[in-house]
């Protein structure tokens, strides 16, 4: 007999370190949310960035079109970084 149970999708987390990536930070993150997989979560680590990186992160994460936050941004300086495991 066949199992019917669906099949669940891993989410995927794509991190994205930026320092001053006004220039380049549209193209990586537009890059990323028009994927064909869309069970994406994007987490960007933003350096103390001394340019509009953060504003730009805030935007796409305002403008997800999940609702539910999937591109987090946070200003958090590299050094403060701890080991998660």
């Amino acid at each position: 007999m066949a199992d019917h149970t669906p099949i669940s999708v891993p989410l995927v987390s794509v991190i994205v370190p930026a320092y001053n990536a006004e220039q380049t930070i549209h193209q990586c993150l537009d890059s990323i949310v028009n994927q064909s997989y869309k069970n994406l979560e994007v987490i960007i680590i933003d350096d103390e960035s001394a340019d509009n990186t953060l504003s730009i992160c805030q935007q796409y994460a305002q403008n997800d079109s999940k609702g539910d936050s999937s591109v987090p941004a946070e200003r958090r300086p590299n050094h403060s970084a701890q080991s998660w495991a």
